[in-house]
């Protein structure tokens, strides 16, 4: 018939809504919207529950736009110290602007699957590294300055520059306001990686919303999540939010499915799953917002 091809197309869209029902336990309780875009990056809200989930594909493209925007003059070729995502975002910058960069990583347990990304956009990381000398991200950055300084390359420290958390205040925050509507007493749960996203949120949408802030930490050193309750954690200021550890060991094992399904990195899954626990404590609306997706995590 006329209308034959619609219709067909109409029971293809039926299996594929009855298959991610079964795949998907939690399909009720998720409704999605529209996101934005910044710059090169997407960022969209979904929602679980009373949950509501702002995921970004890489949020710290936008540190990395602010760093290059204040530092791309600097040199031909820069460094900087990162567990992946930084670096990626940095590198897809500087690439355009015909830079280098070497990426020092932040553990040796760092997937080989970002080396590969990196080299994509004239990019290093540079692995051989005596890890037995290392006992903190300082000896690190000490390594970072001294291959910058007799390569004559410009270091970009995204853990002790406040760039990185300005870059939140002046993009972040604002693009949080224009996706959701907000108010006072709105509960923001955060993972913390460098602390640029959760400082800098704290500090824009507090002062503007009184919003109440929750940084959760896994309860247990996870190579995958780099920052640890550590001493390496500069941007930390006690007095923006409340500080929860979550047991991962009571999660990691869904992790690959739901982590799938949602598509969302570890430490989004943390937040997520933390953001649950805090359901039960409060009506007020929570946001839990998610760094990266899955693909980092893949391996």
């Amino acid at each position: 018939t006329r209308n034959s091809k619609g219709n067909r197309y109409s029971i293809f869209l039926i299996i594929l809504y009855l298959s991610y029902s079964i795949i998907n336990p939690y399909n009720k309780n998720i409704l999605w919207s529209v996101g934005a875009k910044f710059k090169e990056i997407y960022i969209d809200v979904f929602y679980i529950g009373r949950i509501t989930v702002v995921r970004f594909e890489n949020i710290k493209y936008i540190p990395a736009y602010n760093f290059f925007e204040k530092y791309k003059d600097r040199a031909d070729t820069f460094i900087t110290v990162s567990s992946g995502n930084f670096s990626i975002a940095l590198a897809r910058l500087l690439n355009e602007y015909g830079k280098k960069l070497y990426v020092i990583p932040t553990n040796p347990y760092i997937s080989g699957t970002i080396d590969s990304i990196l080299e994509k956009y004239n990019a290093k990381m540079i692995r051989d590294i005596d890890w037995s000398t290392i006992e903190s991200r300082k000896d690190l950055y000490k390594l970072a300055s001294s291959l910058a300084k007799e390569n004559n390359w410009f270091l970009i420290d995204q853990h002790h520059d406040w760039t990185n958390v300005e870059a939140h205040i002046k993009y972040t925050g604002p693009l949080l306001e224009k996706l959701l509507d907000l108010s006072e007493g709105d509960i923001i749960v955060t993972s913390y990686g460098t602390g640029g996203h959760s400082t800098g949120l704290a500090l824009y949408l507090k002062h503007k919303y009184n919003t109440r802030h929750i940084v959760i930490f896994p309860d247990e050193p996870i190579p995958a999540i780099t920052t640890y309750r550590t001493k390496n954690m500069y941007f930390f200021i006690p007095e923006l939010y409340e500080v929860r550890e979550f047991p991962w060991s009571k999660i990691k094992d869904n992790y690959h499915i739901e982590g799938r399904i949602w598509d969302v990195g570890m430490s989004g899954y943390l937040v997520i799953k933390a953001a649950e626990e805090i359901l039960k404590e409060t009506d007020n609306k929570i946001i839990a917002i998610v760094a990266d997706n899955y693909e980092k995590y893949r391996k």
